[in-house]
């Protein structure tokens, strides 16, 4: 059988889709060149050769993961929390983005912010004004900080956030966990009372 050579972006975007499927499937620990290598039936040199090692494929799927994330929000046009929170939990719990961007802010790597979530703080501070709620814009990028931050770590620690508050026995599940995040950020978001 012969080997059929990519155009260099086409062969990344295949790594990139295989090792984002071992993302999904098996969490982090998945994501191994050889592994991946073996499963598109090609070299770990060719890994190697379009990313430099696991490292670099690791950085390059959170980029790409956090393009499809902004370009996801984007896309939104009615400030509604469960839609927002829906989409983001999807990202960093769904698809492993929480695991993968805390490994490699362990690891040392530092991305220089993208403005990643700028269009959806300005979609939901035009809907808090649509609203009658008028505050700064710093007050609603903080309050999608807060929800950032507040989504991109449930998944690696919301079990042990919620037993440390006395909440061991009323273990909500991930879609009652995501409905209350929604509804404090429709209350924090959206009151009159501020």
């Amino acid at each position: 059988m012969t080997r059929q050579r990519l155009p260099p972006d086409q062969a990344r975007e295949r790594i990139l889709d295989a090792a984002e499927k071992r993302l999904r499937e098996g969490g982090l620990d998945a994501v191994r060149v050889q592994p991946i290598a073996r499963d598109l039936g090609i070299t770990d040199a060719a890994i190697h050769h379009h990313f430099e090692g696991r490292q670099g494929l690791l950085e390059a799927l959170l980029r790409r993961s956090g393009r499809r994330l902004k370009e996801s929000l984007r896309a939104i046009e009615v400030a509604d929390p469960e839609v927002i929170v829906e989409r983001m939990a999807q990202a960093y719990d769904d698809e492993g983005l929480a695991e993968l961007a805390m490994w490699l802010h362990h690891a040392g790597w530092r991305e220089g912010g993208s403005g990643m979530l700028s269009a959806l703080v300005e979609t939901v501070h035009a809907a808090r004004e649509r609203c009658g709620v008028r505050v700064e814009l710093e007050d609603t990028a903080r309050a999608i900080a807060w929800l950032h931050l507040t989504l991109a770590t449930e998944p690696l620690f919301g079990g042990a956030v919620l037993r440390s508050v006395g909440l061991s026995s009323a273990k909500p599940s991930r879609g009652a966990q995501r409905a209350w995040i929604a509804e404090a950020m429709r209350r924090l978001l959206f009151s009159a009372e501020r």
